[in-house]
């Protein structure tokens, strides 16, 4: 990996984030937040599994379903986080593209005239 690398790194981040304000800034602070809570919520997803082996090792039922329940309770904010992830990363992708495409259009197709073929077959 050279400087060039580095530059056209710089340069395609500089097409698909043009600014501060654009969407694409949104999505990636969106995308941050959601990951940072992603991550507290394994964390805590570990120290309740453990928990949870720890009330089975010492038989103690009432705790077990305690843990269980916690667990069902868990579900419901990690399914939430774990879809916003998904949804967000695919807008984020569509933006990406967008801007990629109207750069491309922009350099390198503009004034450029496109015919379109309609009865495509073996004679063509």
């Amino acid at each position: 990996m050279d400087n060039q690398f580095f530059d056209t790194i710089k340069e395609l981040i500089g097409i698909v984030v043009p600014n501060r304000n654009c969407k694409e800034t949104k999505y990636l602070i969106i995308l941050t937040l959601l990951l940072i809570l992603r991550t507290y919520m394994s964390i805590w997803l570990a120290e309740i599994n453990g928990k949870l082996v720890k009330s089975i090792i010492g038989k103690d039922f009432k705790k077990f379903l305690l843990k269980i329940f916690n667990l069902m309770l868990f579900s419901i904010p990690s399914s939430a986080v774990n879809s916003g992830l998904d949804y967000f990363n695919k807008l984020l992708a569509i933006s990406f593209r967008e801007r990629i495409t109207e750069k491309f259009h922009e350099e390198y197709l503009q004034k450029m005239f496109y015919y379109k073929i309609c009865n495509l077959d073996s004679r063509i």
